[in-house]
């Protein structure tokens, strides 16, 4: 498996994409939904979109307005998404982190912020990333 056109522009951290699809009226709707779906696929890191956005070396500012389009057109997409048993933010890369803990490691602080705040009703036990607990990480990234 490789990257993905949403991996790769994540990367690039250019805005206007995200905004051609994700905001504009006259956009098709199909590819709206196909554009979404890709929060899903993985790179051969397994690594989703999200874990890429967390470890970019984007500005800030730009990587959280990416993530917020998105996760703003995923839920929209999916108004059930939060009882459902996928959530993107929530998979793990092959080294076992997700990408909160991604976000982390990275210092994007709001981001992780972000991702905390869309796991209501999940535990900190579900959130950690196999015996390291997801509190410890964010005070040794102090």
């Amino acid at each position: 498996k490789g990257e993905t056109v949403l991996h790769s522009w994540i990367k690039i951290g250019e805005m206007w994409p995200f905004e051609y699809v994700l905001k504009r009226d006259d956009t098709n709707s199909k590819w709206r939904s196909s554009f979404i779906h890709l929060l899903g696929k993985y790179d051969a890191e397994k690594r989703n979109p999200l874990h890429v956005a967390a470890s970019s070396n984007n500005t800030k500012q730009v990587t959280e307005q990416i993530v917020e389009l998105l996760l703003d057109a995923l839920q929209k997409e999916y108004p059930d998404l939060i009882q459902s048993s996928y959530l993107p933010w929530l998979d793990k890369d092959r080294k076992g982190h997700r990408p909160l803990t991604e976000a982390m490691l990275n210092r994007h602080e709001k981001l992780a912020l972000d991702f905390l705040s869309w796991n209501q009703g999940t535990t900190l036990r579900q959130l950690n990333d196999g015996e390291e607990n997801v509190l410890f990480t964010a005070a040794e990234c102090d």
